[in-house]
């Protein structure tokens, strides 16, 4: 809307001031002539000529800065907003034609005038300018007049604009005039809002309203120093930013190739990049043999259902990777919407609910809940779809009715008009495992209507892989939705050579997935059981678990199922004796079976083990990094390291983003440098379709990574997880420093994405 405006703006001034207005005043200038000599120059300047609030000293000066500098005609101003790379000439040309014109109408009027003797009367107000127009042609009345209008109202919103400082395309220094206006004047909170909500047209009513000479006079008073401070910070050729990063190496987020130059930051967005070698700022950062990137963007991330949003906000281990936002809800488990106790229980295989407080309901009220807590990174969600099934149906695995289907559609919809980015399914845990392929159709379906993301955990990752990946093909083509892969993998060597086919059958598809850079993964470990042991949920698998003939038929079907000796126990909800421990060493301090450690760990802890299970190979995770469909997550937890859990942790929670650029850019050479940060960046952000966030371009919100390539690396393993990563310099989220010399600052600006 912005651009739209300034559009109609600059181009009624060039048309309108030089052709159809001036013309039509030399017209009348020859019609009338006597006093026309006098009055030629007022006549042919501008259309705002004739608005008395505007004056008569600014409007050279005007119209000179904003069309010569908005078209790039010099570099003295803070950005110019169509990015145009117009010639030097180019610009003095169009900046000076209107002068030129005017100058060389009034000439000829003033000549022509000397030979007729026809009194002309001045006239300065709207009411009497419209009278006088009789005397003009009727293209003068026809078009020029309603184009004056036009003009005026852009002129004005612009205006406006400038006051609220909301308008970041127009081309002289933003300046927040309504934070100065309401502090010297200490102007009521209610009236704040009352004035951005109806200024605008207190203006125009101002404008149009002859009677109201003194507010004419403030406002040409206002608009003639707003435009004095651009013409000084002009002539001094020294903008005052909020922040300036200079000296960086630039790797945009687009995957083009990576380039020299300053960024300029001001009220939390972009606003320029360039050489601003001149310019100062209120903080000034040397990224000097730096890489400056966009910040990078999580799509699969579980710091929400591990709860870690509530209990460290800060999340560190994210900061020190250089991300800037996170995304959650994934794997068919979210933490809103909750209406019934049944659905929290979703996440009951990672954390233990029962000392857990909901006090929202909606999408909406967990926004405005998260909000209160300050993150320091910014959050997304999508909705569970694994929460919302479990609420309606509990732990009973069977088909919705068609009242529940109505009620899931309507907390759906909900959901997504409300925020949340899209929905996930977890189909490889017990409750969602059983969902037929048509119940994820109409899902789909829903999702598709508000185009928004279907993200899939899929069925299975080993023997059925590819089934798998055909069946969410399938969805795709039924329901016209766009789909997401959470963390594409083949598990287990016996399958690893499947992992080339699934890729090259989704490189055919506009589908994307995402993969993590480690060959072992933190798994559910009731997943890796025969799925009749965990079918109706964690009741009746602890029930089987107990019964005797159950037990030995499961420790027998367990040898033709995945080898778990060297499994390792990295969390568990009663008791943190066995974290850290290999089930074959469990095995042998019980004197026991592998087999039969694994389903005591099971029972000891009520059914909720998440291990380190080695399953992928590297082999894969490069084919995967490769992809032209991949993009790159974490699939990790925020943490800071003081409020650390006393089980282990996946080292991908510390790890992941600089693991890529240390091991798969600088080691190995899997992807360029540009790759890399395109597929945590705006690949991302197009993914998700997020706005002005994951590319470095002028107008977008300032979320930056600046890190040291050379530096940049993981220090978290298996034994020592708590190990926040190096060489991140400096991070910034929207527009806040919140990472300085690889140390946190403190600050939580971290905001809602939706």
């Amino acid at each position: 809307m912005e651009q739209v405006i300034l559009i109609i703006f600059y181009v009624i001034t060039l048309v309108y001031s030089i052709i159809l207005h001036e013309i039509s005043h030399g017209v009348v200038a020859l019609w009338l002539g006597d006093k026309t000599a006098k009055y030629a120059g007022r006549l042919s300047l501008e259309p705002l000529r004739h608005i008395d609030p505007i004056g008569s000293i600014i409007l050279p000066f005007f119209m000179i800065l904003t069309t010569g500098f908005a078209f790039g005609w010099a570099k003295p101003v803070p950005y110019n907003p169509y990015n145009l790379k117009w010639p030097k000439w180019g610009g003095v040309v169009v900046a000076f034609a209107g002068p030129i014109t005017n100058l060389a109408i009034a000439m000829f009027a003033a000549i022509a005038g000397s030979f007729i003797n026809v009194p002309v009367a001045q006239k300065y107000t709207i009411v009497e300018y419209l009278l006088t127009a009789q005397w003009g042609s009727l293209v003068h009345v026809v078009v020029g007049f309603p184009l004056l209008i036009i003009y005026v109202i852009c002129a004005m919103i612009i205006f406006w604009n400038i006051l609220l400082g909301t308008f970041n395309l127009i081309p002289i220094p933003p300046l927040d005039g309504s934070k100065l206006i309401f502090a010297i004047f200490n102007i009521p909170q209610k009236a704040q809002v009352f004035l951005e909500q109806w200024g605008f047209f207190i203006l125009i009513f101002i404008l149009f309203t002859p009677i109201a000479i003194p507010f004419q006079i403030l406002l040409k008073v206002l608009w003639d120093v707003f435009f004095a401070i651009s013409l000084y910070k002009i002539i001094n050729k020294n903008i005052m930013h909020d922040i300036l990063i200079k000296n960086g190496t630039i790797v945009d987020g687009t995957g083009e190739k990576k380039f020299k130059a300053d960024i300029a930051i001001n009220d939390a967005i972009i606003t320029e990049i360039g050489d601003m070698s001149g310019d100062s700022a209120h903080e000034v950062i040397d990224a000097n043999d730096y890489i400056v990137a966009p910040g990078f963007i999580d799509i699969s991330n579980r710091s929400d259902t591990r709860w870690r949003l509530f209990k460290d906000p800060a999340l560190e281990s994210m900061l020190y990777q250089g991300v800037t936002t996170i995304i959650g809800g994934n794997s068919g488990s979210s933490l809103a919407p909750i209406y019934s106790e049944n659905m929290l229980k979703s996440t009951r295989k990672w954390i233990d609910v029962s000392s857990i407080n909901i006090d929202w309901q909606s999408m909406g009220d967990f926004f405005e809940t998260l909000e209160k807590y300050k993150t320091s990174i910014n959050f997304g969600t999508f909705v569970g779809y694994g929460t919302l099934r479990r609420g309606l149906v509990g732990d009973v695995n069977r088909d919705l009715n068609k009242n529940e289907e109505i009620s899931i559609k309507k907390h759906i919809e909900e959901s997504l008009d409300q925020g949340a980015l899209g929905v996930s399914t977890g189909m490889i845990y017990s409750h969602e495992r059983n969902i037929k392929t048509n119940e994820l159709i109409n899902l789909a379906k829903i999702i598709a209507k508000k185009n928004k993301l279907f993200v899939a955990h899929l069925r299975d990752e080993g023997a059925n892989l590819m089934e798998s990946v055909e069946e969410v093909l399938y969805i795709q083509k039924k329901s016209g939705v766009r789909i997401h892969i959470s963390h594409l993998k083949a598990t287990h060597k016996e399958h690893w050579s499947d992992m080339q086919k699934v890729v090259e059958k989704i490189e055919k598809t506009n589908i994307l997935f995402d993969v993590y850079p480690y060959t072992f993964s933190t798994t559910v470990l009731y997943t890796l059981l025969p799925s009749w042991v965990s079918d109706g949920g964690r009741r009746m698998l602890l029930e089987r678990l107990r019964n005797k003939d159950l037990r030995e038929r499961l420790v027998k079907e367990m040898d033709d199922g995945v080898d778990l000796s060297h499994a390792m126990v990295a969390h568990t909800m009663r008791s943190d004796y066995f974290c850290g421990k290999t089930f074959a060493q469990i095995a042998k301090l019980q004197n026991t079976s592998v087999n039969e450690a694994v389903i005591d760990v099971l029972l000891a802890s009520s059914g909720q083990v998440n291990i380190f299970l080695e399953s992928i190979s590297k082999e894969n995770i490069t084919r995967g990094l490769k992809s032209k469909n991949s993009i790159i997550s974490s699939n990790g937890i925020g943490y800071t390291i003081q409020k650390r859990n006393e089980c282990m942790e996946h080292p991908r929670s510390f790890g992941a983003f600089p693991r890529i650029f240390d091991k798969y850019v600088k080691q190995d050479k899997i992807l360029s440098i540009e790759d890399a940060v395109y597929k945590m960046t705006g690949k991302v952000a197009n993914e998700l379709l997020l706005k002005q966030r994951g590319v470095l371009k002028e107008g977008n919100i300032a979320d930056i990574v600046i890190f040291d390539e050379d530096k940049f690396q993981d220090k978290s393993t298996i034994e020592q997880p708590y190990r926040y990563a190096n060489g991140v310099e400096g991070l910034i989220v929207n527009g806040q420093v919140v990472l300085k010399y690889n140390k946190y600052t403190g600050l939580r600006p971290g905001q809602i994405i939706k």
